[in-house]
C-alpha cells in the first residue's frame, strides 16, 4: 500500500511539475526501473509503475531520452507478459487488460513528451515497429477492453502524428490488423471517445498510407 501511494505522488508531481522535474528525473527513473525489475514487488503496483513512466516523460518532454532504451526494455517486456491471456480467471484477464493499457500509457506519453522537443523521430523510431506490432497483436484479441481498444487506436494516431511518413513502412505491416479494429470503433454502439479517437486515428491512416 505505501509503495502504491508513492506512485501516485511520483504521478501527481509529474503532472504538477512539468518541466521543473527535471532535475530529479534521473533518480526518479532509476527507481522506477528497479522497482519495475523487481519480482519480489506487489504485481498490482506494475501497471501503474509503467504508467507514470508515461508521466514523467510528458513532464520532461526530450530530456526522457536518456532513459528511453531501459525504460522500453521494460516496457516490451510487460508488453509480452500481457499479449495473450491463457487464462479463464476474470481477476487475471482484468489484471493483464491493466497492464496492457498501463503499456499503451507509457508508450502514449513518451511520445507526447519526445514530440514536445521534436525528437521523436531521433529517439522512438527504433521502438515503433515492435510497438506497432504489439497493437496488432492486441488487434486480434477479443479479450481486450474497451479502454485497451481505445488507447490502441489513439497511440497509432499519435505515432504518426509524432513521426509522420517515417512510421509508413511498420504501419504498412501491420494495417492488415489495425485497419479493421479502427474502422469497426467508428462504428455506432461504441463508447463516443473511442468513437472521435478511432475517426482521428482513420484520417492520420489514410493520410500516411493511403
Amino acid at each position: 500500500h505505501v509503495c502504491a501511494y508513492a506512485v501516485g505522488v511520483v504521478g501527481d508531481l509529474a503532472r504538477n511539475l512539468g518541466r521543473q522535474l527535471t532535475p530529479h528525473a534521473e533518480q526518479l527513473m532509476v527507481l522506477i526501473c528497479d522497482a519495475l525489475g523487481n519480482n519480489s514487488l506487489s504485481r498490482e503496483v506494475k501497471p501503474a509503475l509503467l504508467s507514470i513512466c508515461g508521466d514523467v516523460a510528458m513532464a520532461v518532454h526530450g530530456d526522457f531520452s536518456r532513459y528511453l532504451d531501459s525504460v522500453m526494455r521494460l516496457v516490451f517486456g510487460a508488453a509480452q507478459r500481457c499479449v495473450n491471456i491463457e487464462h479463464d480467471d476474470p481477476d487475471q484477464v482484468e489484471y493483464f487488460n491493466q497492464l496492457r493499457e498501463a503499456v499503451l500509457e507509457a508508450c502514449t506519453g513518451i511520445v507526447h513528451g519526445l514530440k514536445e522537443d521534436n525528437v521523436c523521430d531521433q529517439f522512438f523510431m527504433a521502438h515503433c515497429r515492435p510497438v506497432l506490432q504489439f497493437i496488432a497483436a492486441l488487434a486480434g484479441n477479443e479479450d481486450r477492453t474497451d479502454d485497451v481498444t481505445r488507447d490502441c487506436i489513439g497511440l497509432v494516431g499519435d505515432l504518426i502524428a509524432a513521426l509522420g511518413p517515417h512510421v509508413r513502412d511498420p504501419l504498412v505491416e501491420v494495417q492488415g490488423f489495425i485497419l479493421p479494429m479502427v474502422q469497426n470503433a467508428c462504428t455506432d454502439g461504441n463508447p463516443e471517445d473511442t468513437i472521435e479517437v478511432a475517426r482521428w486515428t482513420l484520417q492520420q491512416m489514410s493520410a500516411v498510407v493511403g
